[in-house]
């Protein structure tokens, strides 16, 4: 069982908060990297961004696009932490074969 980090500061998350986050405190989690993208394109529009394309977003003032990564590679990949075969667990840790690492404003 995987979850997701959106990157989006708690306050205006629309994901799950009923799971402890070792490394991040606080944070909420998504069940899918689409709804992890959503989440975030969803705050950018309330930060005053224009979606210009699939993955694009506009400021409208002169300043760069801001570009998401694609859907299905979107949000901060966290794995049930250990004896998650033996325990109920609802610890969460990032992904160790991760090449990233997890940027949010948390």
């Amino acid at each position: 069982m995987r979850k997701y980090t959106c990157g989006v500061p708690k306050e205006h998350c629309s994901g799950s908060a009923n799971f402890v986050i070792n490394v991040i405190s606080l944070a909420k989690v998504h069940d899918s990297s689409v709804e992890a993208f959503n989440c975030h394109a969803k705050w950018l529009g309330k930060l005053g961004y224009k979606r210009v394309g699939a993955r694009e977003f506009d400021l409208g003032d002169g300043s760069p696009i801001r570009v998401l990564t694609k859907k299905s590679r979107f949000g901060g990949i966290l794995r049930i932490g250990k004896h998650e075969k033996t325990a109920k667990t609802k610890r969460l840790v990032p992904r160790h074969e991760a090449l990233g690492g997890i940027i949010g404003s948390y």
